[in-house]
C-alpha cells in the first residue's frame, strides 16, 4: 500500500503533461516544416515532402517507447472486425505514441482500396486513435478516420477497443461499449454505390483481379465476422515510436513508398 501514493503522484504528473503540450512541438519552425512536408505530400511531390520531414525529425527526433509506454501500446492496440469476403490483406500497422497527449495513433496500411487502383499509393492508409486514462493507464475511448470524417466513442474502460473495417474500402468505424457500430449512414451510402453501381474503375488494368461490386445486401455488408488481432504483427516488426509528427515518422522510419497523408491527431478538446 505504501507505493499507492507514489504511483498516484506519477500518474498525475503524466496527466498534467498530457494536458499541456510541450512548447517544443509547437515551435514556429517545427510547424512550418511539418506544413511544408504535408503540402508537398498532398501534391505527391514525395522528394520535397521527405526533405521537409527529414529536417523536421532532425529538429524534433522521435524516440523509442519506454517499457511502460510499450505496455500501454499493447493494452490499447485495437482488435479489427473484418468482412469474411475481404479481398485486401492488412500489410502493415504502425503505433505512434503522442509525447504529451493521452493518445496513441494506430496507422493501418491495407493492400489497396477497391475504388482507387490508379492513385499511385500502393496501400490504403487508415487511422485509429485510442485515448487512454493517463492516471490508470488504460484505454477509455477510440476515434477513427472514416473517409475524411472523425468518428469517436467511449469504450468500456480497460478493454481493448474493437473497430470495424469496411469491405474493400477499409473505412474504420468504432464499435461502442455494447459492441455495435457507432455509425452506419456512411456505410450504407458506400454499400448502395458498391452494390448498385459497382467499383469506381472496374475496367482499370491494375484492378483486373479485384472485385467489381458488392453482391450482398446491407446486412451482409456490415456482417463483420472475421476478428483480426494486429498486435502480434506489431510486436514482430516493432513499428512504434513516440512523436507528434505522424506523417513524417511514417515517411522517414517505416514506409519506403508513397502513402496518403492523413490527419495526425484528433483535435484538442
Amino acid at each position: 500500500m505504501r507505493w499507492l501514493p507514489i504511483m498516484l503522484v506519477l500518474g498525475l504528473v503524466w496527466a498534467a503533461g498530457c494536458r499541456t503540450p510541450s512548447r517544443r512541438f509547437e515551435s514556429p519552425e517545427s510547424l512550418r516544416l511539418n506544413q511544408l512536408g504535408r503540402a508537398a505530400h498532398d501534391r505527391r511531390r514525395l522528394n520535397e515532402a521527405s526533405a521537409a520531414y527529414s529536417s523536421l525529425l532532425r529538429r524534433d527526433p522521435p524516440r523509442a517507447p519506454t517499457p511502460a509506454e510499450l505496455e500501454l501500446v499493447r493494452r490499447c492496440c485495437p482488435r479489427l472486425r473484418r468482412h469474411g469476403a475481404e479481398f485486401f490483406p492488412l500489410e502493415e500497422i504502425v503505433a505512434l505514441v503522442h509525447p504529451s497527449r493521452p493518445w496513441i495513433g494506430f496507422h493501418l496500411f491495407w493492400d489497396d482500396d477497391v475504388d482507387f487502383p490508379e492513385d499511385n499509393d500502393p496501400t490504403d492508409h487508415e487511422v485509429i486513435w485510442v485515448e487512454f486514462d493517463p492516471v490508470r493507464r488504460i484505454p477509455v475511448g477510440v476515434a477513427t478516420y472514416f473517409h475524411g470524417r472523425l468518428i469517436s466513442t467511449p469504450i468500456a474502460a480497460g478493454t481493448r477497443p474493437a473497430v470495424a473495417c469496411e469491405w474493400g474500402k477499409h473505412g474504420s468505424v468504432p464499435l461502442g461499449p455494447e459492441g455495435r457500430l457507432v455509425e452506419t449512414v456512411g456505410l450504407r451510402r458506400n454499400w448502395t454505390r458498391l452494390h448498385e453501381h459497382g467499383t469506381r474503375l472496374p475496367e482499370h488494368p491494375l484492378a483486373r483481379d479485384w472485385p467489381k461490386r458488392f453482391a450482398g445486401d446491407f446486412d451482409d455488408y456490415v456482417r463483420l465476422d472475421r476478428d483480426e488481432d494486429p498486435l502480434p504483427r506489431l510486436e514482430q516488426k516493432q513499428f512504434w515510436l513516440v512523436t507528434p509528427w505522424a506523417n513524417a515518422a511514417l515517411n522517414q522510419h517505416f514506409l519506403p513508398y508513397c502513402f496518403a497523408p492523413k490527419t495526425e491527431w484528433p483535435p484538442e478538446q
